[in-house]
């Protein structure tokens, strides 16, 4: 696959994200926070997914955002996220594994 410009990649490619549902408010912009870790873990009423930073050079991931949702969100967001990336993949080849 040929290298992309920056400007190309940070174009938004796509459809919009769902706003499909007329109930929901915004107030503002979400606040956006870098994550290249994630520990996922759940009981029997809900799932606890944690984002955080991991660098090379530090021993420990540093979390700064918990998500608890009912495994049926987490079902649908497992679906999402796959169909997610398989448009990423359409658009800009497929994605390595590490």
């Amino acid at each position: 696959m040929r290298p992309r410009r920056l400007a190309s990649v940070l174009r938004f490619v796509g459809p919009p994200m769902n706003t499909a549902h007329e109930d929901i408010e915004e107030r503002g912009d979400p606040e956006g926070r870098y994550a290249n870790y994630c520990k996922v873990g759940h009981n029997a009423l809900e799932f606890l997914i944690d984002f955080g930073q991991l660098y090379t050079d530090e021993a420990r991931a540093t979390l700064h955002t918990r998500i608890v949702s009912h495994p049926q969100f987490a079902k649908e967001l497992l679906t999402t996220l796959g169909e997610s990336v398989r448009q990423y993949e359409r658009v800009f080849g497929v994605i390595d594994s590490p």
